[in-house]
């Protein structure tokens, strides 16, 4: 994978393809305790790729080192293999807890999924010729998988180059909610005022899918305080443990280049099977059926996260610069 450091995630993944939340969820378990360290000499991809095998969180990184959060069973095993992991500096205190299913002290101005319905309920209220709330199916606990379009005239399906924005993918990096929230709300509020948004608006169709995984986000502060939850709420297939990430249950590739488990205990469990999770396959046949008379009508695709401090794009199971579909020319367009 090719990438770039920078202030905020941006995972740009290959194309295959009035609301309310349901019941809360169980209180979840507690974690597993994790520190921050920094891996030096971390700068040649088989050392990335042996880190990053560990399962670890990667917080940042630079040319030469990787920031992550491991687990002492995870740092152990690093240590092992012959890595040394330089202890970081203790995060802040853990925040206090406001009401069971709601942000702590300090979070507070992040959106619950019944926030953000209400504000996106809002937003298209005031803007009914700029924004439509829909969705493109319905999570494991049923909650709508909420999609937004954005556009000079959104009752019209145009054929016009579409653009598309997911948020959430995993369940506590919450502050990507707010991404995509800011985008819709700066796009809505404008149009008609803003020239640059105004011209983009006239010939761009906007999609926004601002949570991807609304159960996970909602189990992440099911207890008032945050539980670093990562996957979906979906239960593995034989097996006591729950939850699909969903961003290693994408068809292309599945399973391969160690950047995923087959362990359904592990945060990076890919699923039984590509596409496995509702929400992965629903999102696949949203996309499919933006293919309008043969052509794919969806240009662009952001996917936003929030750790690692890294833009990434295709392809992620090589370090190579072109593969099947990605020629040179177009690899240099990510530059």
């Amino acid at each position: 994978m090719r990438r770039v450091a920078v202030g905020a995630v941006v995972g740009i993944l290959a194309l295959i393809v009035p609301l309310s939340a349901a019941a809360a969820p169980p209180s979840p378990e507690p974690p597993t305790a994790s520190s921050a360290y920094r891996v030096p000499g971390a700068n040649n991809p088989a050392t990335r790729n042996a880190v990053l095998r560990e399962g670890v969180d990667v917080l940042s990184g630079g040319r030469d080192y990787l920031e992550i959060r491991a687990t002492p069973a995870q740092a152990e095993h690093l240590r092992t293999s012959g890595l040394q992991l330089l202890p970081l500096p203790a995060a802040a205190p853990t925040p206090l807890p406001v009401a069971p299913g709601q942000f702590p002290i300090g979070y507070q101005g992040y959106h619950t999924y019944h926030q953000l319905t209400t504000e996106l309920d809002s937003l298209a209220a005031a803007h009914p010729n700029q924004v439509a709330i829909s969705s493109y199916g319905t999570s494991v606990q049923g909650r709508p998988l909420l999609l937004v379009k954005i556009s000079d005239d959104v009752r019209t399906d145009k054929r016009e180059p579409e653009v598309l924005f997911s948020c959430a993918q995993h369940a506590r990096e919450h502050i990507t909610v707010e991404m995509c929230l800011h985008i819709v709300r700066r796009l809505a509020q404008g149009y008609g005022t803003d020239p640059a948004i105004t011209r983009l608006l006239k010939s761009r169709e906007i999609w926004v899918m601002p949570i991807a995984n609304p159960d996970g986000a909602e189990y992440d502060i099911s207890t008032g305080l945050f539980s670093m939850w990562r996957k979906n709420r979906q239960p593995a297939p034989e097996n006591r443990e729950i939850g699909t990430d969903l961003n290693r249950n994408w068809g292309d590739e599945w399973g391969c280049c160690d950047g995923s488990s087959s362990n359904p205990a592990s945060d990076t469990y890919h699923g039984p099977a590509p596409f496995s999770a509702p929400e992965t396959g629903q999102l696949r046949d949203w996309v499919n059926s933006r293919v309008i008379g043969g052509a794919q009508q969806i240009t662009a695709h952001i996917d936003f996260h929030s750790f690692s401090e890294l833009v990434l794009w295709p392809y992620g199971f090589t370090t190579s610069d072109t593969g099947p579909g990605l020629i040179k020319s177009d690899a240099d367009t990510f530059r």
